[in-house]
């Protein structure tokens, strides 16, 4: 793994998905990644994500409302290069833990943030997670949904994972500003603005009249669709009309079009004429497997994808070609496969994923380094100012 980002050294003080998936990206390119969680664990632990979001970073359980465990919190502020919280302003502020106040302390300290719906107007302290400001109010949920049927149960973490990597590309921006200026800046983004900037194609549409939630009845564009076959869904994408239009008929078994005056280039493929082939593509389709026809698509090079479950992509060869996912082994002893960092160096391998800390197993390593001696870190897990999994 080319570590990029190695001496970097960066305190998570996250309790939910976006903030500690800037960290998690951090901690794959290299950085040193304290995770500064509660003494009974982050909420996370409980979810079966755990290992995708926690992996690669050492964990730090302090209590904060201890005076000895925000002194802690500093001397690992002090040494720092980068400071992550997705708590909301007002809190930050309460605990002295805000951009101004860390800016007069630690001037040279990246101080990176996300919020529910960005810093300003009616709602900047309002809670909020992926599902709400992301998904349902940047318009997501609705505008991807089949016009007539029920929001789908939106991904789980999706935003906040996207809002991570988002994130960390402002973080290493402002290491290279620091580079130049010598001071560290305020990095932050909200789920809401995520969510608009990634609806964008469907906001514009619609500023021009388009109407949104769509049918695949009435796709707009009938190449570019999904078709049930008689076992499963096949989608299709079909961008040049003189190379793949007569192809994709004859993977259908529909060479009796070929030549009709309805469809003579790409333009009678869409808008109100792509309803009837639509409906002739579905009949056609549902005579075929999807194995039947993804054989023929890529007999003609053409694009199309069989609609994969989550749990198929794991046992994917092109995903193991690439190197993809990774095993991880749980504290429960079992194996987990979980997805490694789409973002690739040169000829770089994967991340090193096979250890994730577990509550409080990086706390008496992190405190020796910042000069704690023995006796000092056991009374401080004694008066539980912080948590050791491993002890002394």
């Amino acid at each position: 793994m080319i570590k990029t980002l190695e001496g970097i050294k960066v305190v998570s003080f996250t309790k939910a998905a976006a903030g500690i998936s800037c960290a998690k990206i951090l901690a794959e390119y290299g950085a040193e990644v304290y995770f500064i969680e509660p003494v009974t664990g982050a909420p996370l632990r409980k979810m079966n994500y755990r290992e995708f979001y926690m992996n690669g970073l050492r964990s730090m359980p302090i209590n904060l409302r201890d005076p000895k465990g925000m002194e802690l919190l500093h001397k690992l502020l002090a040494k720092s290069d980068v400071f992550i919280s997705n708590y909301r302003a007002k809190a930050l502020k309460a605990m002295g833990l805000d951009y101004e106040t860390l800016k007069e302390k630690y001037p040279r300290l990246v101080h990176a943030t996300v919020t529910g719906y960005g810093e300003h107007g009616p709602m900047k302290d309002a809670p909020g997670f992926d599902i709400t400001a992301f998904w349902a109010r940047a318009g997501l949920i609705n505008d991807v949904m089949e016009r007539g049927s029920s929001p789908m149960i939106a991904p789980a973490g999706m935003g906040d994972t996207d809002a991570g990597f988002h994130l960390a590309m402002g973080v290493v921006s402002a290491l290279f500003n620091r580079e130049k200026t010598g001071e560290g800046m305020k990095v932050y983004i909200s789920l809401y603005s995520l969510g608009l900037y990634l609806n964008h194609a469907q906001i514009i549409d619609q500023e021009f009249g388009k109407v949104y939630p769509k049918t695949r009845k009435d796709p707009g564009r009938a190449l570019k669709n999904s078709f049930h076959c008689s076992d499963g869904w096949i989608q299709t994408m079909v961008l040049d009309f003189n190379k793949h239009f007569n192809s994709l008929l004859k993977v259908i078994h529909r060479e009796d079009l070929i030549g009709d005056p309805r469809w003579t280039c790409i333009q009678d493929t869409e808008g109100e004429k792509a309803i009837e082939l639509t409906e002739i593509l579905d009949e056609a389709f549902a005579k075929l497997t999807v194995e039947e026809a993804s054989k023929g698509f890529e007999e003609v090079d053409m694009a199309y994808s069989a609609y994969y479950t989550g749990l198929q992509a794991t046992q994917d060869e092109q995903a193991a070609a690439n190197q993809f996912f990774a095993d991880v082994i749980n504290k429960n002893g079992e194996t987990v496969r979980i997805p490694c960092s789409p973002l690739k160096f040169g000829d770089d391998t994967p991340a090193d994923m096979s250890h994730t800390d577990q509550i409080g197993e990086s706390t008496v390593s992190i405190m020796k380094e910042y000069g704690y001696s023995d006796e000092e870190i056991e009374q401080m897990i004694n008066d539980n100012v912080v948590a050791s999994m491993r002890g002394l």
